[in-house]
C-alpha cells in the first residue's frame, strides 16, 4: 500500500505544480483545505477567483458563469456569480438566443426551433415549452395522421 502523504500533492511523482484540467477544459487548483475541494484535494479555479473577488466563500447554491463560454478563461471580468442554477441556465439560454438571432430575449420554438419574440409565441405556464401556434397545429395534425396510419396497419 502506498503512503498517501508521499503520493498526494507536491510529493507525488505526477505533480504538475498544483494545476490540473478537466476534460471539459476547466482549471483545477490544488487546495486541500478548501471546503469545496473535490475529493478533498482540488477546487475549480473560477470558484476560488470568484470567492477572492467576493471576499468570502460562495453560498452553497451559487454557481460561477463564464461570460465567453471558455471554462479556462478565469479573468474576473469574464466571471459572473449566479445565485442559483436556475439563473445560471437563464444566462446560457439568453446567450444562445443572442448568438442565434441577435436578440437575447427571443425564444426558440419547441417545434421548428426558429427564434422569435415572446409576443409571437405561446409560452406554457407549467414548463419551459414555447412555440408558434401554427407549429403546434401542424404538429398535432401530423400526430393525428400517424395515429390513423398505425391504427389502419393494426386493422
Amino acid at each position: 500500500m502506498w503512503n498517501t502523504s508521499e503520493t498526494l500533492g507536491p510529493r507525488s511523482a505526477n505533480w504538475k505544480g498544483g494545476i490540473s484540467r478537466t476534460p471539459h477544459g476547466y482549471v483545477l487548483i490544488y487546495k486541500p483545505s478548501h471546503p469545496k475541494a473535490i475529493n478533498g484535494r482540488y477546487v475549480y479555479e473560477h470558484i476560488a477567483i470568484a470567492e477572492i473577488a467576493l471576499g468570502r466563500l460562495l453560498p452553497a447554491t451559487a454557481q460561477v458563469h463564464h461570460v465567453n463560454g471558455n471554462g479556462s478563461d478565469n479573468r474576473t471580468s469574464n466571471l459572473v456569480i449566479c445565485e442559483n442554477a436556475k439563473y445560471h441556465k437563464l444566462l446560457h439560454k439568453r446567450a444562445r438566443a443572442l448568438v442565434a438571432c441577435g436578440h437575447a430575449d427571443w425564444l426558440s420554438c419547441s417545434y421548428c426551433k426558429v427564434y422569435g419574440p415572446p409576443s409571437s409565441m405561446y409560452v406554457a405556464k407549467n414548463g419551459p415549452q414555447h412555440y408558434h401556434l401554427a407549429c403546434c397545429v401542424a404538429n398535432n395534425a401530423m400526430n393525428r395522421r400517424k395515429r390513423a396510419a398505425r391504427k389502419k396497419e393494426q386493422a
